[in-house]
């Protein structure tokens, strides 16, 4: 089962689900965050964001994605950004994602 990150790292917890395993110490974690860039795509002759769909190929986003065994892959989780927004400075848009990925 993939890694997951989790609040505890007991090792009483049960580990038939990839959601209660417990989180490897030798995990490495990044947090970023990041805006979908929009365009209409010549391509497609539809508005699309190629950097985006390049960028998720390159995850398995839990509770999405199957695990693949692809080793370029990484393991993510998209977090909600429902919580208030502090820098005066920046003007949140829609498309604004924030994401936790490990491997």
């Amino acid at each position: 089962p993939s890694p997951s990150p989790s609040s505890s790292s007991s090792a009483s917890q049960s580990s038939s689900s990839p959601s209660s395993t417990p989180t490897p110490l030798s995990c490495r974690y990044l947090l970023l965050g990041m805006e979908k860039r929009i365009n209409f795509s010549m391509d497609d002759l539809a508005v699309t964001s190629k950097a985006h769909s390049h960028f998720r190929k390159y995850l398995i986003v839990q509770g999405e994605d199957e695990d693949d065994g692809d080793p370029e892959k990484f393991y993510a989780k998209q977090i909600p950004i429902d919580f208030p927004q502090y820098f005066t400075c920046y003007d949140r848009v829609p498309e604004l994602e924030l994401w936790l990925i490990w491997r």
